[in-house]
This record gives structure tokens, sequence and C-alpha cells, in this order.
């Protein structure tokens, strides 16, 4: 798990809550950039093989369910939800966000696809393209949803 920048392994986070018949209370708090479920790439590439096809994204491992956390897992969210933190937030239970959190995928601002992250969060998200909101026209248009109140 990359918190920090640094890969801590295994995720520690879920190993208390393996544990069976015990109801457990754990909780991630950090403000600013205290607490990244992220990946530093200024440096450059962060996998440690040349080759890029075979090498395991280190993100799969953020979320409960990837952990064997079958408990539910409810999430609180005030500031910003970026990259390897929407894995976290896409297998929570309950999702509750302050009026000032937000959401967006910084994979694209360095030529990667938009892929894994925001798809579980299709339904929870509005998408958003070089920081314009997709209207509900344009939403209809392209499948976004199937239907619309007005």
């Amino acid at each position: 798990m990359f918190i920090d920048g640094k890969d801590h392994g295994e995720t520690p986070l879920f190993r208390v809550a393996l544990t069976p018949g015990k109801h457990q209370v754990k909780a991630v708090l950090g403000d600013g950039r205290k607490k990244q479920f992220t990946i530093d790439i200024k440096s450059g590439k962060w996998w440690g093989d040349d080759n890029i096809w075979t090498h395991e994204d280190p993100g799969v491992y953020l979320g409960p369910r990837a952990n064997k956390v079958w408990k539910p897992v409810v999430c609180a969210i005030q500031g910003m939800c970026a990259g390897g933190g929407q894995y976290f937030v896409n297998e929570c239970d309950i999702v509750i966000c302050s009026d000032t959190a937000t959401f967006f995928d910084p994979h694209v601002t360095h030529g990667m696809p938009c892929v894994y992250e925001p798809m579980f969060m299709l339904q929870r998200m509005p998408l958003q393209l070089s920081s314009m909101s997709l209207n509900s026209s344009h939403g209809g248009e392209i499948s976004t949803f199937t239907q619309f109140k007005r």
C-alpha cells in the first residue's frame, strides 16, 4: 500500500477488521497531503521492471474488498479525493461527503487513460472533461444515464 508516496507492503489499515466476531472502528485522518493513497510520478516511472505490460498496479490493494474486509465500511470525505483515493472510496459501502469535497482523476493530466478509478463512481459523481461539467442534455446523448427527471 502506498501512503504518502511510500510503499508499506501489505495494507495495515484493514488488518484489524479481519478479526472475526468483532466490531471495529478505524479512523484515517489527515489534512492536506498528510494522508495520500498515491504515487508521485514526477521522478519518472514508479514500477520495478521495464515492461509496463506486466507490472501490477498497487492501487488494486487499497480498497476494503480487495483486502478481504466484508464488514460494512463507511467513508467520510472532506477536501479532495483523487486518483488512488478513489480506489478506496469505490469499495466503501457508505460515502459521506462535505459540501467542499471534490473528486477528480489526475491520470489524464499526464497522458494516462481515465480507466479504473472513476468507473465505480459513474453513478456517484458527474463526469468532468477538461474542468467542464457534463450537462444533462449531453449526458443523455452519450448514454451516461437512462432516465432524466425534470
